[in-house]
């Protein structure tokens, strides 16, 4: 099986086609990206990387809505994909935001979740227009499963 040899965020790693992500539409902000590769840095869980591969100093933190206990509607796959997704997943962008002495605070982007077919090697954003489509789970969560994405794994 061939590999590419991508730059990325955290050093240079091989890719194998099939680890490959293509987007349908666009990332808002984003519209010269086209493809991705997830990342999986072991210190930085639960939190996992989308890196662009037209962009290596593109890479955004996503995290499993139920990371910060939010809860989505049913995602509207044939709107979003142009057909029925059977198998999807949907993932928080995550704004790292520098408090004071050097603090980081993870930020969920509540409301343009991206949504993964997982059977296709498709991801597309989905842009909410009411934000209390998003609700928040009461109970405590207090452990959240890796996603079923298959990442690489990287050391950093």
């Amino acid at each position: 099986m061939t590999t590419q040899r991508i730059e990325t965020a955290f050093g240079p790693i091989e890719v194998r086609p099939g680890q490959l992500w293509s987007i349908a539409g666009s990332l808002a902000g984003f519209p010269e990206l086209r493809h991705f590769v997830l990342l999986d840095v072991a210190c930085h869980r639960p939190l996992v990387w989308l890196q662009a591969i037209e962009d290596p100093s593109v890479c955004f933190a996503l995290a499993a809505p139920a990371t910060f206990s939010l809860a989505y509607p049913p995602v509207p796959t044939e709107a979003l994909f142009g057909t029925p997704a059977a198998e999807t997943l949907l993932m928080l962008m995550v704004i790292l935001e520098r408090q004071g002495q050097g603090r980081i605070v993870p930020q969920p982007h509540r409301l343009a979740p991206l949504c993964f077919d997982l059977r296709r090697k498709r991801l597309t954003q989905w842009i909410l227009a009411n934000p209390r489509a998003v609700t928040t789970i009461t109970f405590p969560v207090t452990q959240v499963p890796a996603p079923p994405l298959e990442p690489i794994a990287v050391n950093a």
